[in-house]
């Protein structure tokens, strides 16, 4: 919060030996405010408001006042699965991922905006009808969404657990991840994304159930960058790689130097690499 004090989520679990009510703000010094009152035993998500009010969801969608009780005004009725992630507009619109299916009997699958009453957007449906599963969200300035979840298919284009949507709910097609996130190791655990963050530059960090994004080694963490121009130069961070640019995927990537060692009859040094 603005004057440093912290919401927590805890469903089902105690602070300090007391019961949480799935909800607590602590203060500064990290004791419990017992000034908050809040019932929230489902959640899993939250957002403040510039006002204070606290959203929250869970096995559902609400909104507390600042001292945790509930906000009559916003209402977004039944949810028939999880939240799993909220981010705030600044024109007060709210945007919900998670592995529902509906909101208040409207399709909505995995993500969807409601307005500041909590009624569902009539305008915003982004995924049609295939099955999204969203644990992230992560709001450009420009009004753009990135989500990161589970998914491979948004209204049928290949998106596999990334995708980027304009303010209107467009799928973004300038951000294409190719292949995507995938996990190959034998723990049966499928690729997800479960946290993103921006960047001042405007690269994403995602972090997740995953080894490689786009068939290049990534161990659980990538950085992605949402703003280059193809062919422009970088730096891949590679003393093995030169003429470093931009790719189509805004994958900063190179030559390599590591040729396989041949015989020559001149004088230059040939480059070669270990194992």
């Amino acid at each position: 919060q603005p004057d440093g004090k912290v919401i927590v989520a805890c469903p089902n679990s105690y602070f300090n030996g007391q019961p949480t009510d799935g909800i607590v703000r602590l203060n500064t010094d990290g004791s419990r405010d017992a000034t908050f009152n809040g019932i929230a035993p489902s959640a899993l998500s939250l957002a403040v408001q510039p006002d204070g009010r606290i959203l929250v969801g869970g096995s559902g969608l609400r909104r507390l006042m600042p001292d945790g009780s509930d906000d009559p005004s916003f209402n977004a009725g039944n949810i028939d699965n999880q939240v799993y992630a909220i981010a705030l507009q600044s024109d007060g619109k709210v945007i919900a991922g998670g592995n529902f299916s509906q909101i208040a009997g409207i399709p909505r699958r995995g993500i969807a905006r409601v307005l500041p009453t909590g009624a569902v957007d009539p305008t915003y449906a982004p995924t049609g009808p295939d099955q999204v599963v969203i644990y992230a969200l992560a709001l450009q300035q420009n009004g753009y969404v990135i989500g990161g979840g589970a998914f491979g298919h948004i209204n049928g284009i290949s998106r596999n657990d990334i995708a980027r949507w304009t303010p209107s709910g467009d799928l973004d097609m300038d951000l294409d991840p190719g292949s995507g996130f995938h996990n190959f190791d034998q723990s049966g655990i499928i690729s997800r994304v479960n946290a993103l963050a921006f960047q001042p530059d405007g690269s994403v960090i995602a972090a997740g159930d995953f080894i490689s994004y786009n068939n290049i080694g990534r161990n659980r963490i990538v950085r992605l960058l949402t703003g280059c121009a193809v062919g422009t130069a970088c730096d891949d961070g590679m003393a093995s790689t030169i003429n470093d640019t931009y790719d189509a995927n805004c994958f900063c990537t190179g030559t390599s130097l590591c040729l396989p060692t041949q015989l020559t009859t001149t004088a230059d040094p040939v480059i070669s690499c270990g194992a």
